[in-house]
């Protein structure tokens, strides 16, 4: 009756600008394809198979993590790692009391019976469809880092992000049929000091 928390302290990534060129034929590319390349390419493949426990596990699944700190790096245009007056200041994004979670239809926290009552509908199986409720909370900074300095500018501090996310799915394979994104963000205050 109770979902499964996976509760993580802290998470850090940082991300760096490599210093090496990468060919056009080692990169990765992508290309897009009619539907009747797509059902050659996937011709023969085994089919999943319908929703099951696992998916109703992973459905119901909630995260909670305390803080994400994410800082990127890029080498500027010299591509070099001394640091001098050519190297663009650092980006760091914190996410704190992150959030993920499943609500009812009505955006709040419930229980998983609360939150699964309207699914249980009437029909047949081949043709049901399952909507999922999920809601992403946290609270977002982003700040720049001066390299020569080492001062620290806040850009946004706390400011607080509600994502409220319905996943539409079909019984008889599990598919994802639809996925919709609502994001609010309360009291946004952007700071920005101009040198004088």
């Amino acid at each position: 009756k109770a979902p499964i928390c996976v509760v993580i302290e802290d998470v850090f990534v940082t991300i760096v600008e490599p210093l090496s060129y990468v060919d056009d034929s080692q990169r990765l590319t992508c290309r897009q394809v009619s539907r009747e390349e797509f059902k050659k390419m996937t011709e023969g493949k085994k089919a999943r198979g319908p929703y099951n426990l696992f998916d109703r596990i992973l459905d119901n699944l909630q995260i909670e993590i305390r803080s994400v700190n994410i800082s990127f790096q890029t080498m500027g245009k010299f591509k070099t790692q001394r640091p001098g007056p050519w190297t663009p200041p650092r980006l760091s994004l914190s996410l704190h009391h992150f959030k993920y979670r499943s609500v009812n239809k009505f955006g709040n926290d419930a229980n998983p019976d609360e939150c699964w009552q309207h699914n249980k509908n009437t029909g047949r199986s081949s043709d049901r469809e399952l909507l999922i409720y999920k809601r992403v909370s946290m609270n977002i900074s982003l700040s720049f880092e001066d390299n020569e300095t080492s001062i620290l500018s806040e850009l946004v501090n706390d400011a607080h992000v509600n994502v409220q996310i319905i996943f539409n799915k079909k019984v008889s394979n599990g598919a994802i049929l639809g996925i919709q994104l609502d994001a609010a963000m309360d009291a946004v205050e952007i700071n920005i000091e101009q040198d004088t």
